[in-house]
């Protein structure tokens, strides 16, 4: 699948509903990374186990990227477009440069752009990842937590984070 760069992004609304406008007003939309149909990889957990087996976990968020970024052309112009990262892949040094290479390229404003880091992983290399926070936030990109709740997500990763976005996992709701 990573030769055959065969990942396409779905698009699903991140809606912002308040109480005193109209009822469902689009605040961005969430890149839903999924590989052909028909295939085991379809599931995007089984995907990205795969990919971690295989040690291809950084190629394999890039090319999601991409297609997120590919299909996050076709959006309004004031919707945010959410990136789903995982946080190992933000461990590696050329993930920031590499991202803000490919938001520029695709056309967007950093501040377009959120990653939302996924719960399944922990993070094995805290300065690392720090850093990479670090040069994205100086870049403009916003962070969120995905699925708050479930995983490794939990109060002392909000608290280090301080993340822009928290996305509550659908247990809770």
């Amino acid at each position: 699948f990573l030769q055959e760069r065969s990942i396409i992004a779905l698009l699903q609304p991140i809606v912002h509903l308040d109480p005193k406008g109209p009822p469902f007003v689009a605040h961005g939309y969430e890149s839903l990374a999924r590989a052909p149909v028909g295939t085991p990889l379809r599931n995007p957990e089984i995907l990205f186990a795969y990919a971690s087996k295989k040690e291809r976990l950084f190629e394999t968020d890039m090319l999601c990227i991409e297609a997120a970024l590919k299909e996050g052309k076709k959006l309004p112009e004031a919707a945010k477009l959410f990136i789903n990262t995982q946080p190992r892949s933000m461990t590696n040094p050329d993930f920031a440069p590499m991202v803000i290479d490919r938001v520029a390229a695709a056309g967007f404003q950093n501040d377009e752009i959120v990653f939302e880091l996924t719960e399944q992983q922990t993070i094995v290399n805290p300065q690392a990842f720090a850093r990479t926070l670090g040069q994205l936030r100086e870049q403009g990109f916003a962070i969120a937590l995905d699925d708050y709740g479930v995983g490794f997500a939990n109060l002392r990763l909000v608290q280090d984070l301080r993340p822009e976005y928290v996305k509550l996992s659908g247990y809770f709701c």
